[in-house]
């Protein structure tokens, strides 16, 4: 069960996601972003995974702190921040004796560009601060899977932060025109995924767009 929960998961976590669309609790415009904040499609999104979780045969718990066994220092980022000692994720799942096994984030459209390096952010990404994590967990927080799950549209209705963007050149003018999130971003959620699985831990990315939720 343990080395096929994330593909379990996954697999009803899609079917949760099919059921909330037919149902238009979740839409395209959600999708490309011009109602999602009104739904709190974050939370949506997360209750799928929870749901998942449920339906595999795991505990899945919101919110879960994961500690880390050495501080992260975002000075070594470049930030003029205090050290770190813990992130919070999304979804954490857990066996029914509480092992904690893997743990699952969720990325919207304002947080789609959160996969570049915290240097080119300005501030610290889960670029830097999830590759910490899973290297330096505390003994009981070690985890056997990470599930990355990302809103990629390929024709956004809005662009979230987009001054911002534009002014540290994330994005440029051609992207502006677009609004095409799948073509721009998710090479860079592809190297996350990678750089996590260097840990020896089963990676998956799952990306969201108008038409599909696709496992990369």
């Amino acid at each position: 069960m343990k080395n096929n929960s994330h593909v379990n998961i996954i697999k009803k976590f899609q079917s949760v996601m099919e059921c909330l669309r037919s149902l238009e609790i979740i839409s395209d415009k959600d999708i490309k972003w011009e109602s999602s904040g009104k739904i709190n499609l974050h939370s949506w999104i997360q209750f799928a995974l929870i749901k998942g979780g449920i339906n595999s045969g795991l505990l899945a718990v919101p919110e879960i702190k994961i500690e880390y066994a050495n501080p992260l220092d975002p000075k070594i980022f470049g930030l003029d921040k205090r050290k770190r000692n813990f992130s919070k994720v999304d979804v954490g799942f857990y066996d029914n004796d509480k092992t904690l096994l893997g743990v699952a984030e969720v990325y919207t459209l304002d947080t789609a560009h959160e996969a570049r390096n915290s240097k080119e952010a300005g501030f610290l990404t889960p670029r830097d601060s999830l590759v910490h994590m899973v290297k330096n967990p505390k003994d009981d927080n070690k985890i056997s899977f990470f599930i990355l799950v990302v809103m990629l549209p390929r024709k956004a209705d809005d662009i979230p932060y987009r001054a911002e963007l534009k002014r540290k050149r994330i994005i440029d003018d051609n992207f502006v025109n677009g609004k095409n999130y799948y073509d721009h971003f998710v090479k860079d959620w592809k190297e996350l995924k990678k750089e996590i699985s260097k840990c020896d831990i089963q990676t998956s990315l799952v990306v969201i767009t108008e038409s599909e939720v696709e496992v990369i």
